[in-house]
């Protein structure tokens, strides 16, 4: 990874947080490890890093962490329960990250977590962790649209826009398994990342089909199936021949 203060004149946001976790497992950690330290997290038009603040000091810091915003998932901000600070508050970063294992390139989810506690009420660095998550989310949206424009460290832009789905689910598919493989691991990563979404259930054969034919499409920005191919060739069939 690039040293660290190669970034400096690119930053858009910088504090010192308490780094809870930089975890591959994409679970939030429960509680802090031993080793824990303040790091120096830092927020570019391109990235979000973290470095040792020590080091910083000392001007030998590299990056410890540091993810791509391209492959963000979803930022969540949390009050940290004790034993720990009662005013802090915890903030877990969500990507999707490409990594190669046994030649093979795939995605997997990696978290990483801070720490506010720098003001003296939760309120407070409850509200620096939200100014946080929205430029987050803010640039990662303007990054992968490619259509980011910053003038004096801001983005103009009115926001992240609403992202809507229409999900229809067979249930027979995937051995029985599809509304629980749903709930299980797509369900949350939409929540994560703050998409809403209509889940419907096929009850029989040709029901999409009925249901694309009356849906009103202008509701929604996409349409996810979770099925095999059949139920995919009756939704599109009937969209395209609206």
């Amino acid at each position: 990874m690039a040293e660290g203060g190669g970034e400096e004149e690119a930053a858009v946001r910088s504090t010192s947080a308490f780094l809870l976790a930089s975890s591959g497992s994409g679970r939030r950690v429960k509680s802090p490890p031993p080793s824990a330290t303040r790091v120096r997290l830092l927020l570019t038009r391109e990235r979000l890093e973290c470095s040792d603040e020590k080091q910083q000091q000392d001007h030998k810091a590299t990056v410890t962490s540091g993810f791509l915003l391209e492959d963000l998932v979803g930022v969540d901000v949390r009050g940290r329960p004790p034993p720990h600070d009662k005013n802090a508050c915890e903030m877990n970063v969500h990507f999707y990250p490409k990594q190669t294992e046994k030649k093979k390139t795939m995605r997997k989810m990696k978290v990483l977590s801070v720490c506010f506690d720098k003001a003296e009420t939760l309120s407070e660095n409850r509200a620096e962790a939200s100014k946080w998550k929205d430029d987050i989310k803010l640039y990662s949206h303007y990054r992968r649209s490619q259509v980011l424009k910053i003038e004096d460290g801001e983005v103009q832009a009115d926001g992240v826009p609403q992202r809507r789905l229409l999900v229809l689910i067979n249930p027979i598919s995937g051995q029985g398994k599809a509304v629980q493989d749903f709930q299980e691991h797509v369900q949350p990563l939409f929540e994560l990342a703050e998409i809403t979404f209509n889940a419907i259930v096929t009850e029989r054969q040709n029901h999409a089909r009925e249901l694309m034919k009356e849906y009103d499409l202008s509701t929604v920005d996409g349409i996810v199936i979770a099925s095999g191919d059949g139920l995919l060739y009756e939704v599109q069939y009937t969209v395209c021949s609206r």
